[in-house]
């Protein structure tokens, strides 16, 4: 049996046979290789050409793939950056929101506070401008009853209306060290008849002592506010007739009767008479 090779045209080859018998049309033997044996060796080269072109062109896919690997893995690296970098953008914009949402709050506390205090202000506001304005009734200021001596009505720091004490208000005063308060006290001496003037404006403190039956006038009054604060010395020991005043009474109203005080004056001793007025020509008054 004869051996034979064939190059096959896929490489590279021209698909012709050749074998080692006497075959007339591929054999080697009887002188069949002085025709054959050198094409077969011209196949053989082509051959190989053709391998070796595959080879390479073998070689240069795998060095396209392996480009291509390594983009791959370039663009899956940046992607996995930017995913991170998203992360931390999504991270820092939930803290922002969340800041924002406590800032929010706090100003919305803000907001609210001032309404409150801009409510409390209002309040205080129309208090002062209706005092200041004289259109509250002497009265009015009053908040409870003027149970002690020199007890009168007047506001505290806030507005509101309170009991104040001349002697407690001046003992305080005194005791901070302040400064020092002084009265220039008119004393009228001992009186026992006719009618006593007493000059609203000479002095703040005055001082009489009943010697019998007198009459007292309030003289020279501004027409703003006023007080006059008098010192009277054995009042209950005669009768006394009073200008016209508005006395307070125990329970906030006001009488222009003294006896309706409820206040006896002493026969031997001394009371303390305080008057006042606003400047509309109103007398206020009240004995302890």
């Amino acid at each position: 049996m004869a051996n034979s090779v064939t190059f096959p045209v896929e490489l590279g080859g021209n698909g012709q046979t050749i074998t080692d018998d006497a075959d007339p049309t591929t054999g080697l033997a009887n002188g069949g290789h002085r025709l054959r044996f050198v094409p077969a060796l011209s196949q053989a080269v082509v051959m190989a050409e053709t391998t070796v072109t595959k080879a390479e062109e073998a070689n240069g896919s795998a060095e396209e793939a392996g480009a291509q690997a390594t983009g791959a893995a370039s663009s899956a690296t940046a992607a996995a950056g930017s995913a991170s970098a998203a992360a931390s953008s999504a991270s820092a914009a939930n803290s922002s929101a969340s800041t924002a949402t406590t800032k929010a709050g706090e100003a919305a506390q803000s907001a609210s506070d001032a309404l409150e205090y801009r409510d409390q202000a209002e309040i205080i506001r129309d208090q002062t401008q209706a005092i200041a304005a004289g259109d509250v009734d002497i009265t009015a200021l009053q908040p409870g009853t003027l149970t002690n001596p020199k007890d009168y009505p007047s506001t505290d720091g806030a507005g509101n209306l309170v009991v104040r004490n001349v002697d407690t208000d001046v003992a305080a005063h005194l005791a901070s060290g302040v400064e020092t308060i002084t009265f220039d006290a008119v004393d009228k001496g001992t009186v026992s008849t006719g009618t006593v003037s007493f000059d609203v404006q000479s002095a703040t403190k005055q001082k009489l002592t009943v010697g019998g039956a007198l009459t007292i006038a309030l003289t020279n009054k501004p027409t703003n506010d006023w007080e006059l604060e008098v010192d009277l010395t054995n009042g209950g020991s005669a009768a006394i007739t009073f200008p016209t005043v508005n006395w307070l009474v125990g329970d906030g109203t006001t009488s222009t009767v003294f006896a309706d005080m409820g206040v006896t004056l002493n026969a031997a001793g001394v009371n303390t008479l305080l008057f006042w007025g606003t400047g509309t020509g109103d007398v206020y008054g009240r004995a302890g």
